[in-house]
Formats: C-alpha cells, structure tokens, sequence
C-alpha cells in the first residue's frame, strides 16, 4: 500500500489537496485501487489497470472511463489520472516518483500455482 498526497481538480471548481492510497486487489493481480479521502469524509475508490498506470507514465493512455498521462515538466512531475463517470470527471495528480516506486515495488511475481503478492506482503 502507498499512500500519498493527491491534487483533485473538478471543472469549474478549486484543486483540493486529498490523501490518495494506492494498493493492490486481492482478487485481481492486474487491478490497482485508488482511494481518494479528506478527514471527515467517506473515501471513494477506483479500480484501474495497473497495465494502464504503467503505461500511462510513457504516454498518454486511455481505457473506459479511466485517463493516465504525465506531466514532465510541471514541478514536482506528476501522473494525472482523470476519472470520468457519466458527464462528471476529475482529475487527480499524484507525485510521479511515488507512482513509480508503487509499480515497482509491486511488480513482484507471484510464486507458481500462488495468489499475486499484494503490497503489504515481503515475498519469502
């Protein structure tokens, strides 16, 4: 699990800085969730392709209802994920060099015939 600070800008309205919880889906070894949450409020949570995430660090990339890119020149760099749902959308910005050390600290393979290590877990 990787929890990080997170910039969510809706259209027309001011970014707010949320926490963002990245982690793996016990169910799913491709699926990675993102939960976005401030104190007091209930959390939300997306599910998205970790192939996507990955992907989206080298370009742009789109699935569904699910946008990654980077930003390289902003500073600090940033992976901009916009997440739509019927005429609504949002995007979140997440700190690049977090999103990267997620995906590789994550990328372990599974022992054969074994469930997918989720990122709370050491392999053996």
């Amino acid at each position: 699990m990787c929890t990080l600070p997170a910039y969510v800008r809706v259209p027309d309205e001011v970014p707010v800085v949320l926490s963002a919880t990245l982690r793996g889906a016990d169910d799913d070894p491709d699926a990675v969730l993102l939960s976005l949450s401030a104190p007091g409020a209930r959390s939300v949570t997306w599910s998205l392709s970790r192939t996507l995430l990955a992907d989206g660090l080298r370009r742009p990339t789109r699935l569904g209802a699910v946008t990654v890119r980077t930003r390289p020149v902003a500073h600090p760099r940033t992976v901009h994920i916009t997440l739509r749902r019927d005429v609504a959308a949002a995007s979140v910005a997440l700190p690049l060099r977090d999103v990267e050390r997620y995906l590789r600290d994550t990328a372990a393979p599974a022992a054969p015939g074994g469930p997918f290590p989720s990122p709370d877990t050491t392999p053996a």
